[in-house]
């Protein structure tokens, strides 16, 4: 990873971080002032909601596909085609968007009979609201993508974070004045009008130079970008049935209550999802034009990334097996102490899951969208199929986190590596030994370090029993000791010599430019003016002679 990726993903770090400390502060909030009952429909509305995106049937991969892939090949004519014709194809989606969104509020009361009544009439102006926003959604993608290409994530993330910022201070204002949830759908409505307009302008001043004209776009580019969206389309619809078919079958099996529980328990392997997922995104777009210019060593670039990726996800994973069930509780109260069991089986899956994120994205960026798609389609077929079946034979939440997890080892884990080993012509022996040997004994001696960690200062003795010491205090001071004991166990196991010698040189040469501009700011600014003098009377010598003469 080059310094200018770093700097790509410290800026998408810095995104996603403000949206933690908004979603830290603001889900509690949200979930006592709407109650369980009502929470747990807005999160299955935003399940539903996650569906309406895939109206534009992968066009929105295929632009960014095909933006670098043409950059790489220096066609700006093409560049110039493929965003016109995605932002034409956008105005007929939202149309259809609206209309989906329309027949499904209609529908909403029969497919969810156990819902209530006074909460299912909510659901036909959220889900037009919603539409609303995927609608917006897709214009912004397409400015995005213009930025990515520059790789200014750190100009995304500016409209993301503004966005953000007018979300979280309209719902708080809505919830405070007592406000429905439709009113919360016009809160994320307004942010993505916010993060629109500031995606254009960015992309327009800084992103790649782009002539529009609705007279750009055609068929045959179209037609182009569907070859590839259409197996895209493909894999985010089994990818979203991944993600929202959980909700969709908790409502329907067994109620709005237990979403919330199960919504609840998912909310931190989501927020360390993202956090490693942008790992692999800021190298995505320097992949794809290499694809377009030659396929080049792939396979030396997979295993890179690959460990990478697993040097931020084992010290994360490991932390959110050990402490997360007692931050949930902490977090959003002891009503929510069965969120903690989703947590833990979701985490130990997600190990696999995200050391192959890189054999996802190296496919993804060599064209083999097709395999993708196919692999994501079975492992979501997998996903519904356990997931129901545990939960009619009584396991309740417990059993769909169960139906996520082991589909998810199976195919995004061990079958993606499979096939992109085979793709990049890359020996799975030595893929694993240069991955796997790694990162899979640093997970096993970080876990249990993190767990005695936990159980050794997270409980005391009170009256013979061994009870637990809750506060804010003592979690924090758990996840910094389990912070610093990740730090020896990766520099071990997960950086490699040269990666070390690299690092150690860069601190070296930040250490020299920080105490340059520090003698700089700190020293009078007449000594400058002095040392010049000086230095101009000893270097002029007829100067010096003719006033000695």
């Amino acid at each position: 990873m080059s310094l200018g990726h770093v700097k790509s993903l410290l800026a998408s770090w810095t995104g996603y971080g403000a949206n933690i400390v908004v979603m830290f502060f603001l889900s509690p909030f949200v979930v006592h002032e709407l109650g369980h009952a009502t929470f747990g429909l807005w999160s299955l509305l935003m399940s539903v909601t996650g569906y309406l995106g895939l109206v534009e049937i992968g066009v929105r991969a295929s632009t960014g596909r095909y933006v670098n892939y043409y950059l790489g090949q220096g066609r700006r004519d093409r560049v110039d085609a493929v965003v016109n014709t995605s932002l034409v194809f956008y105005c007929f989606a939202g149309l259809a968007v609206l209309a989906l969104s329309a027949a499904l509020g209609a529908a909403f009361p029969v497919v969810f009979a156990k819902i209530p009544a006074e909460l299912s009439a909510q659901a036909p102006g959220v889900l037009l609201l919603m539409a609303a926003n995927v609608w917006l959604g897709l214009w912004s993608s397409t400015f995005g993508q213009l930025l990515l290409a520059r790789n200014r994530f750190d100009l995304v993330n500016v409209s993301q974070i503004a966005a953000l910022l007018v979300r979280a201070g309209v719902t708080v204002a809505v919830l405070w004045a007592g406000g429905s949830l439709a009113a919360m759908s016009g809160a994320i409505v307004l942010a993505s009008v916010v993060q629109l307009l500031l995606n254009a302008t960015l992309a327009r001043r800084y992103g790649v130079r782009v002539t529009f004209s609705r007279r750009l776009a055609s068929w045959a580019c179209l037609r182009e970008m569907f070859g590839f969206g259409v197996w895209s389309f493909l894999g985010n619809t089994s990818t979203r049935v991944i993600f929202y078919a959980s909700a969709t079958i908790i409502g329907v099996m067994l109620g709005e209550r237990e979403i919330a529980y199960y919504s609840v328990g998912l909310i931190l392997i989501d927020t360390g999802r993202e956090l490693v997922a942008f790992v692999c995104r800021v190298l995505t777009p320097d992949l794809q034009k290499q694809a377009g210019r030659s396929p080049g060593d792939m396979g030396g670039r997979m295993i890179a990334a690959a460990n990478t990726t697993m040097l931020v996800a084992v010290g994360l994973l490991g932390g959110l097996v050990a402490i997360g069930p007692a931050f949930l509780r902490q977090w959003m109260g002891p009503d929510f102490a069965r969120s903690g069991d989703v947590l833990v089986i979701v985490s130990l899956s997600q190990l696999g899951v995200m050391a192959n994120f890189a054999c996802n994205t190296t496919l993804n960026a060599m064209g083999h969208v097709r395999l993708v798609a196919g692999i994501f389609a079975v492992e979501a077929v997998l996903n519904v199929a356990v997931s129901v079946l545990l939960v009619s034979l009584g396991w309740g939440i417990v059993g769909v986190a169960c139906g996520t997890a082991g589909p998810a080892v199976m195919c995004s884990g061990l079958v993606t590596m499979v096939f992109a080993c085979r793709r990049t012509g890359m020996p799975i022996g030595r893929y694993a030994a240069a991955t796997a040997a790694r990162w899979l004994p640093a997970a096993i001696l970080y876990v249990p370090l993190c767990c005695g960690v936990h159980y050794g200062l997270g409980f005391e003795w009170i009256d013979g029993a061994r009870m637990p010491m809750l506060g804010w205090g003592v979690l924090l001071m758990q996840i910094a000791l389990c912070g610093l004991l990740y730090v020896p166990i990766a520099a071990t196991f997960l950086i490699s010599r040269e990666q070390r010698a690299a690092v150690w040189k860069g601190l070296a040469s930040l250490r020299c430019r920080v105490l340059c501009q520090a003698k700089r700011f700190l020293t009078p600014s007449i000594l400058p003016r002095k040392e010049a003098r000086r230095r101009e009377t000893f270097f002029d010598p007829p100067h010096r002679g003719s006033r000695r003469a």
